[in-house]
């Protein structure tokens, strides 16, 4: 698929997060309201913890829609560019081989200082 079909449809992805991001802030306004009428009513009988608890898994809900929303308008803006997948996959395997190549090298540093430090040892 082009970059321009990809924009394309994350326009729409985008349009339907914020209709779901909508539907779940009207969700969260609704049980706010809800929990708050019935701790009027019944008060301390009952479990404002398990109220809280819904409130923040419609609270986290939103927050990760937002966050698709934003990655995504990232990369209709051009901020992010997909098309970059492989050659950043190749610089990560490569970084990833440089990064096992300088453990190695360090260990044998390492073996080798501890071995002088032995032989220092037993000189002393």
């Amino acid at each position: 698929m082009t970059d321009e079909a990809l924009k394309e449809v994350a326009k729409r992805k985008i349009e339907d997060l914020e209709k779901e991001e909508e539907r779940l802030e009207k969700e969260l306004s609704a049980k706010r309201a809800s929990n708050m009428a019935d701790w009027e009513k019944y008060g301390s009988r009952l479990c404002s913890g398990a109220m809280l608890k819904e409130e923040e898994n419609i609270q986290t809900e939103i927050d990760s829609v937002r966050e698709e929303i934003s990655l995504l308008r990232r990369f209709v803006d051009g901020v992010l560019n997909v098309l970059r997948e492989e050659k950043l996959k190749t610089r990560l395997a490569d970084t990833t081989s440089q990064i096992v190549n300088l453990k190695r090298s360090r260990e044998l540093i390492e073996e080798e200082l501890a071995e002088i430090e032995r032989v220092r040892d037993l000189l002393n």
